[in-house]
């Protein structure tokens, strides 16, 4: 164990229909949303 060097993931939980934050980290919110939001855009279907 012991401290780890860095700054934190953001991670996201994606199992259901809306984006639900579970940590804030290295990468803000609105800019993981925004990029996802780009992935569904672009996504086929």
């Amino acid at each position: 164990g012991g401290d780890l060097p860095g700054t934190p993931s953001t991670v996201l939980d994606l199992t259901g229909p809306e984006p639900i934050v579970v940590r804030e980290g290295a990468v803000p919110v609105g800019e993981a949303l925004s990029r996802l939001a780009e992935l569904s855009a672009d996504a086929p279907g």
